[in-house]
């Protein structure tokens, strides 16, 4: 006879990749981020929230909303090939900085 836990782990899909957050690498080379896309989660709380995921590396990493519209507006000026990812605070006072590690002017043809 099955006990509960392994009735539920036949029953349902488990992901098996353990979201970071981008904050957790030294460096971010843009061109090594892959499959972006907003995943809906509700772990720990009644409401749901949309996270930002990228694959990089291999490994699966949340991106702060803050830090994606931080790259939209530096690269309407400049190449972004390599950036930073600073975290200060923690819980609901948590802040990220971008800091561009290597970048280009853009060309003005």
């Amino acid at each position: 006879m099955e006990n509960e836990l392994n009735q539920f782990l036949n029953t349902h899909e488990l992901s098996t990749v353990l979201v970071k957050n981008i904050c957790e690498l030294e460096l971010v080379e843009l061109s090594k981020v892959t499959a972006i896309e907003e995943e809906v989660k509700k772990e720990g709380t009644k409401d749901e929230y949309t996270q930002i995921v990228c694959m990089y590396e291999g490994e699966k990493y949340r991106i702060p909303k803050g830090i994606l519209i931080d790259i939209k507006k530096l690269s309407e000026g400049y190449v972004l090939e390599s950036i930073k990812v600073m975290k200060s605070g923690s819980g609901i006072d948590t802040k990220y900085t971008l800091v561009p590690v290597k970048v280009e002017a853009k060309v003005s043809q």
